[in-house]
């Protein structure tokens, strides 16, 4: 169901359990605590973030003051969308190089939700959800390996 159904249903004060399984209301109240996003520093010192779909603001600062501020347009953004993704993939079949696909204020962004036949890497971003649920093809990367080579090609410009 649409996620904005579910906050919808959520501000409106009802009673979950009283229609949803008890069980599926344990795993959700145990996701709700999950991060949105994560940042981390890799053996080669780089700073790399994973997002399950989208930095909305293009900004790594901005968007996790955002989220720090509880901000649900926010969250709800990071977790579904998939323009970044979008921008990249016309931009990879057209063999062009498009603005607005890095993200400013970190080394490398990797990002899940948006299934693509293999590891997708564009600007400092890098899509590593290859479908293994259906494909049995499961993505396995070294994160410095990418965030070292972006902070490479940075330097070198």
């Amino acid at each position: 169901s649409d996620p904005q159904q579910a906050l919808n249903l959520l501000s409106r004060g009802e009673n979950l359990e009283a229609i949803i399984d008890p069980r599926i209301m344990a795993f959700a109240a145990h996701l709700s605590k999950a991060p949105i996003a994560i940042e981390a520093i890799t053996p080669g010192g780089a700073r790399i973030g994973l997002v399950h779909g989208d930095v909305p603001t293009g900004d790594w600062h901005r968007f996790i003051d955002r989220l720090e501020l509880h901000q649900s347009d926010i969250a709800l953004q990071a977790m579904w969308t998939r323009d970044r993704f979008e921008l990249a993939r016309r931009a990879r079949n057209a063999l062009i190089e498009p603005e607005g696909i890095s993200v400013r204020g970190i080394d490398h962004v990797f990002f899940g939700h948006s299934i693509t036949p293999e590891v997708m890497t564009y600007a400092n971003c890098t899509w590593i959800d290859t479908g293994a649920y259906r494909t049995g093809n499961l993505a396995v990367i070294d994160a410095d390996q990418f965030a070292m080579a972006d902070r490479a090609s940075q330097f070198a410009a």
